[in-house]
C-alpha cells in the first residue's frame, strides 16, 4: 500500500428523507473519470445519450449505468466497489457523508442496504467526510443554528 491515499469522492441523491424513500443516483469520481449509478424505478432511459451529454457539460469522462430497481443498483454498487475500490489506494470521501453520530450518506445506504439484503460494499475501505473541515474552517452557522447541508 502507498503512503498516499488517492480521494474518491462519493455522494448519493434519494428520493426523500423518509423511511421509505430510495437511492436514485450514486456517484463516484476516480482518477480516470466518474462512475455513476441511475436508479430508473422502472423506466426507460437512454444511458448513451445521457452518458454522452454528461461528459460534455463536464468535460470528463463518465460512464453511466441505469438500473431497473434500487436493489440492482446497489448490487451493481457492490461489483464496482469490490472491483474497482477495495484493490486500490483509494480513501472514500464525502460531505456529510458520516460523522460520529451523525451524516447522511453512509446511514441511509446502511438502511438501504440492509432492507434490500444486499452486502454492506464499503467494508474495510478508509473514509472521510470533510464537513467537519470546512467547519473548522468557514463559518457554518446562520443564526446560532450549525447547518450541514446534505
Amino acid at each position: 500500500m502507498s503512503e498516499r491515499l488517492t480521494h474518491v469522492p462519493l455522494d448519493i441523491e434519494t428520493s426523500g428523507f423518509e423511511t421509505t424513500a430510495k437511492v436514485t443516483v450514486i456517484g463516484f469520481t476516480l482518477p480516470l473519470g466518474s462512475r455513476i449509478f441511475l436508479n430508473t424505478d422502472g423506466r426507460d432511459v437512454d444511458t448513451d445519450t445521457l452518458e454522452i451529454r454528461l461528459s460534455r457539460t463536464f468535460g470528463e469522462e463518465i460512464q453511466l449505468s441505469a438500473h431497473q430497481t434500487e436493489t440492482a443498483l446497489l448490487e451493481e454498487v457492490a461489483a464496482f466497489a469490490d472491483e474497482k475500490l477495495a484493490p486500490r489506494d483509494y480513501l472514500l470521501v464525502a460531505y456529510n457523508g458520516e460523522r460520529f453520530n451523525g451524516g447522511f450518506d453512509l446511514p441511509f445506504l446502511r438502511t438501504r442496504y440492509t432492507l434490500q439484503n444486499c452486502r454492506w460494499p464499503f467494508d474495510g475501505l478508509p473514509y472521510a467526510d470533510l464537513l467537519p473541515v470546512i467547519q473548522d474552517r468557514f463559518n457554518t452557522r446562520i443564526d446560532g443554528e450549525e447547518q450541514t447541508g446534505s
